[in-house]
């Protein structure tokens, strides 16, 4: 039997964090007042980051008017790649997700009228480039680390990926669906976010006030103290960050690359 990948002994872990984060997934939807608009942000979520990874421009309001099927002023080639992913995300219980061909059918819809081989293998190598925000850059490394220079592939490293953006991904949702009802809806998508963008603004906050709090910052982004909690780790492990002093007197520090 033919493996592409190396088995990882904490994976088994992390599919069972995912697992107990699939029960609170359903708690939440349970509790939540408005499950058809929760699951509409989080499409429009998905969508949003799923093209942003591969340089998409329009912003999570755009994505969102695209699907609405309102007038948006962006490249054509990115508000077709949102609609195509939309499309896309329609398709999926629909489809085997152990069946090549499903998956052949998945891509074309996805590539539709935006490469030559939509629904294809490809058959000219592609060069892989690392950019800017955290998600795309760990995203290219996964990639790129999952192909070794012999020209041998490996994808415990994109395996890893997929791992740690699944319960990331599952705790923003179950964020989303403990918002307060009566915010706007469409402000939960902005504020929850994609991961890409909510990093940066807790770093202005902390260049602008050092001694910030986190109650502060989850007050100023709207989003609740846990969050923030996660995000900060996040940082802390990226080495941008690091707390200096007592948690009542110390402050933050921007870790300067």
């Amino acid at each position: 039997m033919i493996t592409f990948f190396t088995q990882n002994a904490s994976w088994h872990e992390k599919i069972g964090q995912i697992y107990a984060l699939l029960e609170r997934v359903k708690i939440s939807e349970e509790q939540s007042t408005d499950l058809l608009r929760l699951r509409r942000t989080s499409r429009i979520l998905s969508i949003g980051s799923t093209t942003a990874i591969e340089g998409n421009l329009l912003s999570p309001s755009q994505v969102r008017d695209v699907i609405n099927g309102k007038p948006v002023l962006g490249a054509p080639k990115d508000i077709k790649e949102v609609q195509n992913a939309y499309y896309a995300y329609e398709l999926i219980s629909k489809l085997n997700p152990y069946s090549v061909d499903d998956f052949l059918t998945a891509h074309s819809q996805i590539t539709c009228k935006l490469i030559n081989e939509a629904g294809k293998f490809r058959t000219v190598s592609v060069f892989v480039v690392t950019i800017i925000y955290n998600n795309q850059a760990k995203y290219y490394e996964a990639l790129q680390r999952s192909h070794n220079k012999g020209g041998t592939v490996d994808c415990a490293p994109f395996i890893d990926f997929m791992l740690e953006v699944l319960e990331k991904t599952m705790y923003q949702y179950i964020d989303t669906a403990n918002t307060k009802t009566n915010e706007q809806p469409d402000n939960v998508g902005i504020n929850v976010g994609i991961n890409v963008g909510i990093k940066d603004k807790i770093l202005n906050h902390i260049i602008n006030d050092p001694q910030i709090t986190i109650p502060q910052l989850a007050q100023f982004l709207n989003v609740n103290a846990r969050t923030i909690e996660r995000y900060m780790k996040e940082l802390r492990e990226e080495g941008k960050i690091v707390r200096e002093g007592s948690k009542k007197s110390g402050q933050w520090k921007i870790i300067e690359n």
